[in-house]
């Protein structure tokens, strides 16, 4: 067999599942005649072992219908043939965790044994693996007896194993696989990683994490713990970090006990510098063992930008499922700020898949994140922004269930216009999701690609690329609607969202901000009475999108002109009043305020001259609410780029939701100075009003 074959062979082996034809070759980077070619090939092969061959399932890819057994039975016959080799990339993995893992010295001229390569392949593979290593800064060095070892931080060769093995193999499985399970790279990997020590440090994981939902992150835990025990083995530790703080504000006895059952069943001696640095990077990859206070307002402030961006590029309405789509997000970008800024960035093992088939939000997501980067000052990797996408093609997906579909389509017939716009007239009778946006003849094919849209239908064979194609006969009649059927369901896919414009929310919203700019209050049961009324009059609402607007909490009494403090901390206490007097907030509230800028600066002050004084909810919020203070003379908080502040906002929420239109308000102001001049300047409390809730001044 030619290498390529042998290649392609192991792929389609070690997938659990069918491959596309399409898929292959853009791995291989070959056409679908090469790959077809090459499986013929590798059917030869099998032919002669008397197993299973490789087969096209229709609509879903190929793939080889042997047991598990057999297909053991098919890689050992490989190997016995001689077939079975370590190519490049699966030669450099080796030889990193060789370096990285193994006891025993390891010694270039003993690899290329063991490889069966020459002298200048093995200094060829060393050329392009040091190249690699070059990004983390870390060098590959000979050590005399010692042999080969890494030069560099240990913080960074750990984070390198992290990535790379994430990379090269994937995530690592909470179920061990049988060997004919692995991939040819997870078998590698198992020549290091003792399979009685994978089995052991999972029972642990999975007793100490059993509450702990997210399956990557426990995926993740579990291969830099990894990694952790088998350095330490190699008697390579970290030196001294400033974890101090860490140790105060994030202490989590469940992480404790695990890490030092952990030490016990690994006989391991660790200091507690090891400890707590293990201990900060499971802190780090979880989710729910983070302490984001003081990324309460800046994550919302990006949650919402992101949200807002991907949904004016990708004109989807992602805002029908706000609620389901800014929690998750929310969270998640909690999560990945500090996870990000500790140096700590997940590997996504479905990236190529969210590249190619949500590309749209994809793009949209990465062309936003450098605003992100700009705050954090943390280069954001390409697996962080596909992790970022999934919530979106997730809610994307909900969408599609929900809506109507259409499928722009382009019509070829080479019978003449008349017939062709029979057949246009006939699909859009036949099938109304079919929108018809072009109809050529065979000497305009080349336009096919450069139309907006998804389908082809022709009355004779063609050749297009990157659109699904099906002929059909230039009449439609009630005898050939099956294979049309078929063909679009099997591209579903390519469907696009048909949006439903009667939703009646805004007009619902409208109504109620109608009766509140009359004085009038609108109470629980009128609330309740206006919602059932559109229900039974087949008015849709979106519930989820109806939360109170800045002008309906933001009252006459909770407004503060001109105040005078002497620091920041009274100004903090002053624009508190008007809240702890309705019991909207307790006193702890204050305090925890007041606490939580004394502990990690000025983070609350958000834009020019402007501050967000704000805790958490469990800090003592009692309902929503928000009220405001205009400074007479500006105070300073000790941010430099911003200071001095000029208006004050106190914000209590209790959830992570109800405050939304509030905050996404909030989130234009400080993005328009010459509003928030005119805030400053003005010293009428009805003009503060109307500048703050844009509407126009009676001049």
């Amino acid at each position: 067999m030619k290498v390529r074959t042998i290649k392609l062979l192991k792929k389609i082996l070690s997938s659990s599942y069918p491959i596309s034809i399409k898929s292959l070759s853009e791995y291989f980077n070959v056409s679908t005649r090469t790959i077809q070619n090459l499986i013929g090939e590798a059917n030869e092969y099998l032919e002669t072992l008397n197993y299973g061959l490789i087969k096209n399932i229709r609509g879903k890819g190929v793939f080889i219908e042997v047991s598990l057994e057999e297909k053991n039975e098919i890689v050992k016959n490989i190997f016995l043939d001689g077939y079975f080799f370590l190519e490049k990339e699966e030669r450099e993995l080796d030889l990193l965790l060789s370096i990285a893992f193994s006891q025993e010295p390891i010694f270039l001229n003993k690899k290329e044994k063991e490889y069966l390569v020459s002298k200048s392949t093995m200094d060829d593979d060393m050329r392009k693996l040091r190249k690699k290593l070059s990004k983390y800064d870390i060098e590959i060095i000979s050590n005399g007896k010692h042999g080969c070892i890494f030069e560099g931080s240990e913080r960074s060769i750990r984070m390198m194993l992290f990535d790379f093995i994430n990379k090269e193999i994937g995530t690592v499985e909470l179920t061990r696989k049988t060997r004919a399970q692995l991939s040819i790279n997870q078998q590698i990997l198992t020549k290091y990683i003792d399979d009685e020590e994978f089995e052991m440090l999972l029972n642990i994981l999975k007793e100490f994490f059993k509450n702990m939902d997210d399956e990557m992150y426990k995926k993740q835990i579990l291969l830099f713990t990894l990694i952790w025990v088998y350095r330490l083995r190699k008697g390579n530790s970290v030196g001294s970090m400033s974890l101090e703080k860490m140790e105060e504000s994030n202490q989590n006895n469940e992480i404790e006990e695990y890490i030092l059952l952990v030490i016990e069943s690994f006989e391991l001696e660790v200091n507690q510098i090891e400890s707590n640095y293990l201990k900060f990077i499971i802190m780090s990859l979880n989710t729910e063992s983070l302490d984001n206070s003081i990324n309460w307002v800046n994550t919302q402030i990006i949650t919402i930008g992101l949200m807002k961006y991907v949904e004016e590029v990708t004109g989807i309405p992602f805002h029908k499922k706000e609620e389901k789509l800014y929690e998750s997000l929310y969270n998640h970008v909690s999560s990945m700020i500090s996870r990000v800024k500790s140096g700590v960035q997940v590997f996504n093992p479905i990236l190529e898949s969210i590249k190619n088939n949500y590309s749209e939000i994809y793009k949209a997501v990465e062309d936003f994140v450098p605003q992100i980067e700009s705050l954090i000052e943390v280069e954001i990797l390409e697996s962080e922004v596909s992790f970022l996408a999934i919530h979106f093609s997730t809610v994307y997906m909900h969408l599609r269930e929900e809506s109507s579909l259409i499928f722009k389509s382009v019509v070829v017939c080479n019978h003449g216009i008349a017939t062709s716009n029979l057949l246009a007239a006939s699909l859009r009778k036949w099938f109304p999701e079919i929108d018809v946006v072009a109809v050529i003849g065979s000497q305009d094919l080349f336009l096919i690609n450069k139309l907006d849209a998804d389908l082809v239908f022709s009355t004779y064979p063609i050749e297009v690329r990157d659109k699904p194609l099906l002929v059909v006969d230039p009449v439609i009649t009630e005898d050939n609607l099956v294979p049309i059927k078929e063909f679009l369901m099997d591209n579903n896919q390519f469907g696009r969202l048909k949006i439903n414009n009667s939703d009646y929310t805004e007009m619902f919203n409208e109504i109620i901000s109608v009766i509140n700019r009359n004085n009038q209050t609108v109470n629980v049961a009128d609330y309740n009475y206006l919602k059932e009324l559109f229900r039974n009059n087949s008015l849709k609402i979106n519930l989820e999108e109806i939360q109170p607007m800045l002008k309906d909490k933001l009252k006459d009494n909770n407004i503060i002109m001109n105040g005078v403090v002497n620091s920041w901390e009274d100004s903090i206490t002053m624009v508190s009043q008007p809240l702890l007097e309705e019991e909207v907030i307790a006193p702890n509230y204050v305090d925890a305020m007041i606490n939580s800028v004394k502990e990690h600066g000025p983070y609350i002050v958000i834009g020019k001259h402007l501050a967000l004084a704000h805790a958490r909810p469990e800090d003592g919020a009692n309902s929503l609410g928000i009220s405001v203070l205009k400074l007479a003379n500006p105070i300073e908080f000790g941010n430099e780029e911003m200071d001095p502040v000029k208006l004050v906002f106190c914000l209590a929420a209790t959830d992570s939701y109800s405050h939304l239109n509030i905050m996404k308000e909030l989130v234009s102001l400080i993005n328009d100075e010459t509003r928030l001049e005119k805030l400053a300047a003005t010293d009428s409390k009805e003009d503060f009003k109307n500048i703050l809730f844009e509407e126009n001044l009676n001049n």
